[in-house]
C-alpha cells in the first residue's frame, strides 16, 4: 500500500511538473512582447542623434535575436502532444538567462554611456521588467530567480560604485532592497501557483473518484436489480420477473385485442437423473436444454424458470393461433433429442401445458392454474407432448417424438 501511495505521489508531482512547465510557455508571448516594448523605448530614450550608438543597435539586435528565438521556442512547445517536461523547463531556463543578461548588459554596461536622465530611464525600465517578470516566470522558480538576478544586479552594482552622482550609491542600497523583495515574491507566488495546480489536480481526482464511485454503485444497483429478477443458474426472469411479464403481457392484449399463450413445462424424471449423476450433470444438463430452448422460440418470448425443472414462455403478439402448436411440437422435438454430458448420453423429454388469453383465463393465477393442470395431464398420459387447456385445441402428439418405454429417458 505505501509503494502505491509512493507511485501515485511520483505520478502527481510530474503532472504538477508539467503543469507548470506549460503554465511557463504560455505566458511567454506575454512577457516577450512585453521585453521587445521596453526594448525599443531603451533605444529611443538612449540612442544619440550625434553618433557612437554601436554598442546600443548592437545590443538591441541581439535582443531581436532572443526575442526571436524565444518566439520560435514557445511555438515549438505548442505543437507538442506530450513535451518531456524536464527537457523543456531547461529550454526554458536558457532562454530565460539569455533575456535577463540583455537586460543585464543595459544595467551594467550601457548605464555607463547615457546621460544622468538616461541613466534615470534604464533604472525604470529595468525595475519595471523585472517586477513584471517576477508574476510571469515565476511557475518556474529557477527561473524567475535568474532572470530577476542577471537582470537587476548589474544594475544594483553600477549604482552603488558609480561616481557620477552623489545619490546612486543610495540607489543602488534601494535597488538591493528591491531585488531581495523580488526574490522574496517570486518564492511567494511560485508556492502560490503550484499549491493552485495540486488543488485542481486534488479537486479533478475527486471528481474522478466521485464518477467512479457513481458508476461503481449504478453497476452494483443493476446487478442487484437483475438478480432480484433473474434465475442465478440460469439468467433466465424468475417467478417475480415472470409474473410481471405476464401481467404486462395480458393487459397489451386486452387494450389490442390480441392472445397470449402460457407453456408450462416440466423436464420428465428430472429429479432420477440428478440423483443418479449428481447435480453438476443436472445443472449442466438444465442450461443445454434450456439453450434450445432459447434457439427455438423467438427474441421477444420470456422464458423464465419458477423452481427446479419448471419453465415457463409467455408468447406474445401471436398473428396466428396455429403458431402455438408448431411451437410445442417444435420444443418436444428439440428437448427429446440425446445430450453428452461427462461421457453420459442423456435424453430427457418435456411434458407441456398450454393456456391461452383469454380463454382459458383473464389473469396469472388462472392462466398459470390451467397451464399446470395441462402439463399433468400429459405427465399421466406417456409424457412427451404437450396439451392445451381449453378442449377445444389438438392435443394429439407429433409422430416424431413419441413417448419412450422409461428404461430408455436416461442412460
Amino acid at each position: 500500500m505505501t509503494m502505491m501511495n509512493a507511485y501515485k505521489e511520483r505520478v502527481e508531482n510530474q503532472k504538477i511538473i508539467s503543469a507548470l512547465v506549460d503554465h511557463g510557455y504560455q505566458l511567454l508571448q506575454v512577457g516577450q512582447l512585453s521585453s521587445l516594448f521596453c526594448a525599443t523605448i531603451l533605444l529611443i530614450g538612449l540612442f544619440n542623434r550625434q553618433g557612437g550608438n554601436v554598442l546600443l543597435v548592437s545590443w538591441y539586435a541581439i535582443h531581436l535575436v532572443v526575442f526571436g528565438a524565444r518566439i520560435v521556442l514557445m511555438k515549438s512547445y505548442a505543437k507538442q502532444t506530450t513535451p518531456d517536461p524536464k527537457f523543456w523547463k531547461n529550454l526554458f531556463l536558457v532562454g530565460v538567462l539569455f533575456g535577463g543578461i540583455c537586460w543585464g548588459f543595459a544595467g551594467g554596461v550601457l548605464f555607463f554611456y547615457a546621460t544622468s536622465s538616461q541613466q534615470i530611464l534604464i533604472i525604470l525600465v529595468i525595475a519595471g521588467i523585472t517586477a513584471g517578470a517576477a508574476p510571469l516566470l515565476s511557475a518556474d522558480l529557477v527561473s524567475s530567480i535568474v532572470f530577476v538576478t542577471t537582470a537587476l544586479i548589474p544594475t544594483v552594482f553600477a549604482l552603488c560604485f558609480s561616481d557620477m552622482h552623489l545619490a546612486y550609491p543610495l540607489f543602488g542600497i534601494a535597488a538591493m532592497g528591491y531585488y531581495l523583495y523580488l526574490i522574496i515574491l517570486c518564492v511567494r507566488l511560485h508556492d502560490i501557483i503550484k499549491n493552485s495546480i495540486g488543488l485542481r489536480f486534488e479537486n479533478d481526482n475527486l471528481l474522478h473518484d466521485i464518477f467512479r464511485t457513481k458508476n461503481q454503485l449504478e453497476m452494483i444497483n443493476k446487478k442487484l436489480a437483475h438478480a432480484a429478477t433473474h434465475d442465478p443458474l440460469t439468467n433466465l426472469a424468475n417467478r417475480s420477473l415472470f409474473e410481471q411479464t405476464l401481467v404486462n403481457a395480458i393487459e397489451h392484449a386486452r387494450q389490442n385485442n390480441t392472445i397470449v399463450a402460457l407453456f408450462y413445462i416440466d423436464l420428465d424424471n428430472f429429479k432420477e437423473i440428478n440423483d443418479a449423476y449428481g447435480h453438476h450433470v443436472g445443472d449442466q444438463l438444465l442450461l443445454q436444454l434450456i439453450e434450445r430452448i432459447r434457439r427455438n422460440t423467438r427474441q421477444s418470448d420470456t422464458v423464465a424458470r419458477l423452481g427446479g425443472d419448471e419453465l415457463t414462455i409467455i408468447v406474445e403478439d401471436i398473428s396466428h393461433p396455429n403458431i402455438i402448436p408448431m411451437t410445442a411440437n417444435r420444443l418436444c422435438g428439440v428437448l427429446a433429442m440425446p445430450v453428452v454430458i461427462h461421457n453420459h448420453t442423456i435424453v430427457v423429454t418435456a411434458s407441456i401445458g398450454i393456456s391461452v388469453y383469454p380463454e382459458d383465463g383473464e389473469d396469472i393465477e388462472t392462466l398459470l392454474k390451467n397451464a399446470d393442470k395441462a402439463m399433468y395431464y400429459v405427465k399421466e398420459h406417456g409424457r412427451n407432448n404437450y396439451r392445451f387447456s381449453s378442449s377445444g385445441h389438438s392435443t394429439e402428439p407429433s409422430e416424431h417424438f413419441s413417448p419412450k418405454p422409461q428404461s430408455e429417458r436416461y442412460k
